[in-house]
This record gives structure tokens, C-alpha cells and sequence, in this order.
């Protein structure tokens, strides 16, 4: 998966060599991204190029944490497996966001002590 962090490491020069951990799509559009910057390509097209796979139904976008994220996909998905995606990708940050909040007290309403009077037909 490519993060935006290892995509600003990219964009700042990071040689392609060191990310042999990402899946091939991504290790190639790094490299991609690496000769531009040589020839002196503009950063800012990176942006429209990662939007263009999302289009495509070849990367999928979600926001994490840290900032926006893509996840390569091999092959197009259809609209429901996306939706499906995005659900449980946004269930899982929102349980993480859960688990590291600060716990809060429950308030408890107050009842009233005093008797009330049944009222008889």
C-alpha cells in the first residue's frame, strides 16, 4: 500500500530501490515518479496521476491517520465491492479512533427521591 508519507519520501528523492516492500503497480509508479523528478518533471502531476487510478478503478483512496492513503487494487472493482471497502476501512479507523480516546464518565440522571401519589379513579 502506498501511503502519502512514502510518497513525500518520493517526492523528496527517495531511489525506488528502498521500497521493494510495496506491491509492483506501486514499486513501478514510484520509479515512474523518480525518473520524472530526474528530467525534472512537475511534482504536482502526481496528484492528477494517483486521482486518474482511482478513476480507473486501480487504486483506491481512502483517509487514514496520517493523511490520504491509496491502496493499489490488481484489477477494477465493481461499485458494491468499493463501497464495501470504503465500509469496513472507515470501521476499522473509527474503532481504532475508539481504542485510543480518553475514556469518559458516564453521567447519571438524577432521580427524584420522594414518593409520587398514585391518583385513584
Amino acid at each position: 500500500m502506498l501511503t502519502l508519507e512514502i510518497l513525500y519520501a518520493v517526492l523528496q528523492g527517495l531511489p525506488p530501490d528502498y521500497l521493494t516492500f510495496l506491491d509492483e503497480i506501486w514499486s513501478a509508479f514510484c520509479r515512474k515518479i523518480h525518473w520524472a523528478l530526474q528530467r525534472g518533471a512537475d511534482r504536482g502531476n502526481t496528484h492528477r496521476r494517483l486521482e486518474v487510478l482511482v478513476k480507473r478503478g486501480l487504486a483506491y483512496k481512502f483517509y487514514g491517520k496520517g493523511g490520504v492513503c491509496y491502496l493499489a487494487i490488481s484489477a477494477p472493482l465493481p461499485r458494491e465491492a468499493r463501497l464495501e471497502i470504503h465500509k469496513f476501512i472507515r470501521e476499522g479507523l473509527d474503532f481504532a479512533a475508539s481504542e485510543t480516546a480518553t475514556p469518559t464518565t458516564p453521567t447519571m440522571s438524577q432521580k427524584s427521591t420522594t414518593p409520587t401519589k398514585p391518583t385513584t379513579p
